[in-house]
C-alpha cells in the first residue's frame, strides 16, 4: 500500500495581492493530491488582503496565517514559514509565490514522481520543482537544452562570458526569423523531461522537511533577490539533487518584472529595458545579490570573471551613455549609478537591506 505524504504549502505574500491570492487559494484546494496544511505568510500585505486572509482562516482549519508588521524580505518570510511548516505534523513542504497557481494535478505528479525516485527522505538531500511555464531556462533544460549553457558557465558574470559571443550572435538572428511566446509552450510541454538543474526559485520547490538539517534555512542578508538560489544551491553542493518535473505545472498569473518578452532590442541589458523610479530598487538587489552568488559558488578563475565583468560593464555604460543623450531628462544616467553600485556592493559583500538613496523595500 502507498504511504500517504502529509504536505503543507507555505506561500509568501505582500502588497496589494488579495486578487491573486484568491486564485491561488482556489487551485490548491482543487489539488487532486489533498493538502494537510496551507501557511501563508503575510510579509505586510495591505489592509484588503490581511482582511481576506483573516476570513479564509476562520473558515478553514486547513489554512493558518503569520503575520509580520513589515515586509521582510522574501529570505526571512520564507525562513519563518518553512519553520513553522517543520513544526506542525506535515513531512513535505511546496514552497509556493503569492502568484503561482498550480494546475490541478501539480501536487500528484510531484509525489509520482518522489515515488519513482526511490527517495529516502530520512537520510536523503533531494527536492523537487514543479515547472513554471514562463521561466525560460527551466522550460529549455526540460526540451533537452544543456543546463550548462542555461544557467550559466563557470566565471560568467550576470550570465554574460566572452565566449559565448558567436553563439549568441547566431542564436539572435535565428530567433528573429521565428515567433515564440509562453503560449506555444504550453502546447509544445508534451515532450518535456524530468532534469537535474543546479539551483531553483522557491515556487515550485519540494522538499521534505529533515533537508533543513543539512541546508538550513535562507539567507536573510540577501534580503531580495538570489536568496533562493543560494537556499537550493547548498542542496547539489552537497551532493543532492533538485529534480525539475515538467508534468507538475504552474501558471505565473503575474509576470515577473525580470521576465524578458519578446526578442526586441535583445542587445540590451533586461534591467535597462525595464528602467523607471519604481524599479531601482528591483535592480539594486538584484545585480546586487546574483554578482554575490556568482562570486562565492561559480567562479573558479577570477581573472576570467572580472574580465567579463568589465566587459559587460563597458557595454552598459555605452548603453546607458547613449540613453543619456537622447534623453537626458531619463533615468539612464541613474541606472548608470545604480549599476556601479550593485557591482561594487557584490563584489565587497555588502549585503542586507539598504536604508539610503531610498532602497527601502516598498508595497
Amino acid at each position: 500500500m502507498k504511504p500517504f505524504y502529509k504536505v503543507c504549502a507555505v506561500i509568501l505574500t505582500y502588497g496589494e495581492r488579495k486578487y491573486l491570492l484568491e486564485q491561488v487559494i482556489d487551485s490548491l484546494m482543487r489539488q487532486t493530491y489533498p493538502l494537510n496544511k496551507i501557511i501563508i505568510v503575510d510579509n505586510a500585505a495591505d489592509k484588503k488582503t490581511g482582511e481576506f486572509l483573516s476570513n479564509l482562516a476562520r473558515f478553514n482549519s486547513k489554512i493558518s496565517i503569520i503575520y509580520l508588521n513589515e515586509n521582510t524580505g522574501s529570505a526571512k518570510g520564507y525562513k519563518i514559514g518553512i519553520k513553522e511548516a517543520c513544526k506542525i505534523a506535515c513531512d513535505y513542504v511546496w514552497l509556493l509565490d503569492d502568484d503561482n497557481m498550480p494546475e490541478d494535478n501539480a501536487l500528484e505528479e510531484l509525489i509520482c514522481a518522489w515515488d519513482a525516485l526511490h527517495v529516502n527522505s530520512l537520510n536523503t538531500i533531494t527536492a523537487l520543482l514543479s515547472l513554471r511555464l514562463d521561466r525560460k531556462q527551466y522550460v529549455k533544460v526540460a526540451e533537452g537544452g544543456s543546463v550548462k549553457k542555461y544557467f550559466g558557465k563557470q566565471n560568467s558574470f550576470l550570465g554574460f562570458h566572452l565566449v559565448d559571443i558567436p553563439s549568441k550572435l547566431i542564436n539572435k538572428i535565428a530567433v528573429s526569423f521565428q515567433k515564440s511566446n509562453v503560449k506555444q509552450v504550453q502546447l509544445a510541454n508534451i515532450n518535456l523531461k524530468n532534469v537535474d538543474v543546479p539551483y531553483a526559485p522557491y515556487g515550485g520547490l519540494f522538499l521534505h522537511k529533515n533537508i533543513i538539517d543539512y541546508i538550513g534555512y535562507p539567507d536573510e542578508n540577501f534580503y531580495l533577490y538570489s536568496d533562493d538560489h543560494d537556499f537550493t544551491y547548498r542542496i547539489t553542493q552537497l551532493g543532492g539533487r533538485i529534480a525539475l518535473i515538467p508534468s507538475s505545472k504552474i501558471i505565473d498569473i503575474d509576470k515577473s518584472w525580470h521576465i524578458e518578452r519578446g526578442n526586441k532590442l535583445s542587445f540590451i541589458p533586461q534591467f535597462i529595458k525595464k528602467i523607471n523610479e519604481n524599479n531601482m530598487f528591483r535592480i539594486y538587489y538584484s545585480i546586487r545579490n546574483r554578482i554575490y552568488f556568482e562570486k562565492n559558488n561559480v567562479v573558479n578563475n577570477l581573472f576570467i570573471y572580472y574580465l567579463n565583468t568589465f566587459i559587460y560593464s563597458f557595454w552598459v555604460s555605452l548603453v546607458s551613455i547613449f540613453g543619456v543623450i537622447i534623453s537626458p531628462k531619463n533615468q539612464f544616467a541613474k541606472i548608470l549609478l545604480v549599476y556601479y553600485i550593485s557591482v561594487k556592493d557584490g563584489l565587497f559583500g555588502k549585503l542586507g537591506k539598504r536604508n539610503d538613496w531610498g532602497f527601502n523595500y516598498k508595497n
